[in-house]
């Protein structure tokens, strides 16, 4: 811009210099030959007279000097001619000035002469006896008295243009001095020129129109953050060629990607080459679904993608944690298989010595024992029944109304149960501590107390012992059973609550018994919110405790 101002003003002046020399000039030429025309008439008026009184002499007396005297007599001939030999030279009768002269009486005309090879102009005049006298003067052409004026104006018209040099460059700077010091942040608030008001109002309504999309982008960019921080699932968004363009924290776990990872290349991060390969595919297909296997668990991954018109292709990696529903589906399989495993052993006891005795095949005084080894595998495969059948119930959180009760009523009505079980295989059972009252589904609590304690004395010593407790502490009720048995590896601890599950499998023959009483006990230890912990050491017996939470007595009034 300051280049274009410079220049047109710079320009402005040196074209009105120009336009000014040459109209001087002109207005000069004008003038000389106006001044030479009027010289002309004055000297002619006196150089005829002169002529009338003393002709030629007078003539030869003038002629000195830069005016050309010519006297032409009435046929056109050349009587003098001050610069040349009259006697050599044409008729003048047809010259313009001449013509009009006889005619008129005076004429003027200027015209190139080829006598004197200039411009000359001529003045005639009529004498009394039809001779004509005529004046002539050469004069200079517009050009030659422009250029004779411009030499000395030379130097002037130099020194106007470096002025106008400097003159344009500082109002060129003081143009556009206001303009580099607009503040376009705050276009409103500048004192700028008038004219650019309309302007400086557009960039204030474009800026405004920019801010309030600039902070729609960056609001919707903090809640898509926040969302995916707080997503659970890995979200991992990439380019075409993997450039990680955004991922979220679960995702940098999952693939223990660092902080940094935006630009990185996620295949760089991740060399898994079943995970590239599927990336790779679903770059060609559009989407592909796949198992992932990190840190112990188990993940469900989804990539997706989507086109962008003018950025190309976009990859969307969306991981699940499966973890607990892979679990349970194994879990499932494992039930199943158990279950008819468990399911099949009585069966085929019961349907074997049922088609001996239906084929004769046992001794009348085998007939007995027969019908009661039916009776108790019959029985058993009822238990294992039920137990199934309430499991599936528990599993759907379907228990009875929530009441309140006291856990040590429950403890000794326990011990009343199994009393005759615990004198068969002289265990001492007793129960200790104070009353406490919980709530929930007293069945529930029952069934806790009930497998607990049948366990203990089943997988107990001869002349063993088990011990139950009900005690309050630190605002929660605890529930201990120990008992002197044959205890659990510490390996298998973990797994005793699974079911079917059971450590010894030499005791798991001898003993009766369905390998689902820890199973039940952990789903109705859910309906209370409560925690159970196991110590046990091989030949030194167990010890189960259940944390439930505590319920007051303003609880028991308000219930």
């Amino acid at each position: 811009m300051f280049r274009i101002i410079f220049l047109t003003t710079l320009g402005a002046s040196v074209l009105t210099m120009a336009v000014f020399v040459a109209s001087v000039a002109g207005i000069i030429y004008v003038n000389i030959s106006d001044s030479q025309r009027e010289a002309l008439k004055t000297e002619l008026a006196l150089v005829s007279a002169g002529v009338t009184k003393g002709g030629i002499a007078y003539l030869e007396a003038a002629k000195a000097g830069h005016v050309r005297m010519t006297w032409i007599g009435p046929d056109g001939q050349v009587r003098f001619e001050s610069q040349a030999n009259a006697e050599a030279m044409d008729n003048h009768l047809a010259r313009e000035e001449v013509a009009l002269a006889l005619a008129a009486g005076s004429a003027e005309s200027c015209r190139h002469s080829p006598t004197l090879s200039k411009n000359v102009c001529y003045a005639a005049r009529r004498l009394e006896d039809g001779s004509i006298v005529r004046l002539g003067i050469a004069t200079d052409s517009f050009l030659s008295i422009l250029k004779n004026f411009m030499m000395p104006q030379l130097y002037i018209i130099l020194l106007s243009i470096a002025v106008s040099f400097f003159l344009a460059r500082l109002s060129a700077k003081r143009i556009v001095a206001p303009l580099g010091q607009v503040d376009l942040d705050k276009p409103l608030e500048n004192e700028a020129y008038p004219e650019l008001a309309p302007f400086l109002r557009r960039i204030d309504a474009q800026q405004r129109k920019i801010s309030s999309q600039y902070q729609e982008i960056m609001q919707n960019y903090e809640d898509f953050i926040n969302i995916t921080s707080a997503m659970s699932e890995g979200l991992v968004i990439m380019d075409a060629r993997f450039g990680i363009i955004s991922i979220n924290e679960s995702a940098k776990a999952i693939f223990k990607a660092p902080e940094d990872s935006i630009g990185h290349n996620f295949l760089q991060i991740d060399r898994n080459m079943e995970l590239n390969k599927s990336l790779e595919l679903a770059l060609k297909t559009g989407l592909q679904k796949f198992q992932l296997a990190r840190n112990g668990l188990t993940y469900l991954a989804t990539v997706s993608r989507f086109d962008n018109p003018q950025r190309g292709a976009f990859l969307v990696l969306l991981v699940l944690d499966i973890t607990e529903h892979a679990e349970a589906e194994q879990r499932r399989r494992e039930f199943s298989a158990n279950v008819s495993h468990e399911l099949k052993t009585p069966l085929q006891t019961i349907m074997g010595s049922a088609e001996m005795l239906e084929n004769g095949l046992v001794k009348e005084d085998d007939v007995s024992p027969f019908g009661q080894k039916i009776h108790a595998e019959a029985t058993r495969l009822l238990k294992l029944t039920n137990d199934i059948l309430h499991l599936s119930s528990l599993d759907e959180q379907m228990p009875e109304q929530d009441m309140d009760f006291d856990l040590y009523e429950i403890a000794g009505a326990c011990q009343q149960q199994f009393a005759r079980l615990a004198e068969e295989k002289n265990i001492a059972i007793s129960v200790g501590g104070e009353s406490a009252r919980i709530r929930g589904p007293r069945s529930l609590a029952e069934e806790i107390v009930y497998n607990l304690c049948e366990n203990a004395i089943k997988y107990n010593k001869q002349d063993g012992s088990v011990k139950l407790s009900v005690a309050r502490e630190n605002g929660a009720v605890v529930l201990s059973v120990i008992d002197s048995g044959i205890g659990i590896p510490r390996a298998e601890l973990e797994r005793i609550f699974e079911r079917f599950y059971r450590c010894d499998k030499s005791h798991s023959k001898a003993i009766d018994g369905t390998g689902l009483g820890l199973s039940i006990v952990k789903q109705a230890l859910k309906h209370f919110n409560a925690q159970i912990k196991v110590i046990s050491e091989p030949g030194l017996g167990s010890k189960f405790t259940v944390i439930f939470p505590g319920f007051s007595d303003s609880q028991a009034r308000d219930a």
